[in-house]
């Protein structure tokens, strides 16, 4: 598969890279993996450099549709970052930042792997310090008010 991830438990944070010409069904098995390792919750960072993801509309409603059904099962999704530094792989992350519909804005797109990292960052700090808990399930409390979580993304 094209698709592997890297495990951060400290910074709670999933570097996902894909590389090469994926379909959907790999996506959705791969979030699916995640979801079984229990990583539901942590912030990605999902590497698009190398990637030649699906840009049709229809396949991307496909996968966000099976997202939503996580999202009734699980909660809701930590922070997505998207690492886009291609037409085509910019192209198919403003698909999913569409399709995804998320009010809180927990996602963005940006050219380099360190802007994603840093927008993560600072997300991080706006919600995590020696007060910061996680609910039973283990996800970080939301943003305070003011913070709308967006950064220098595309």
């Amino acid at each position: 598969m094209p698709i592997s991830y890297v495990l951060d438990t400290t910074r709670r944070r999933v570097k996902v890279t894909i590389r090469g010409a994926v379909t959907v069904e790999e996506f959705t098995a791969a979030l699916d993996r995640q979801v079984a390792d229990g990583l539901w919750p942590y912030a990605r960072v999902i590497d698009l450099a190398g990637a030649d993801p699906p840009v049709l509309a229809a396949d991307m409603q496909a996968f966000i549709a099976h997202m939503r059904r996580l999202v009734e099962w699980h909660g809701p999704r930590g922070p997505v970052a998207i690492v886009a530094p291609g037409h085509t792989a910019f192209q198919a992350a403003r698909l999913y930042r569409h399709f995804s519909g998320r009010p809180d804005r927990l996602v963005d797109i940006f050219w380099s792997l360190s802007e994603a990292e840093t927008w993560l960052e600072g997300l991080s700090d706006a919600v995590s310090g020696p007060e910061a808990e996680t609910d039973s399930v283990g996800r970080l409390p939301p943003l305070p008010s003011g913070s709308d979580g967006t950064g220098s993304g595309v």
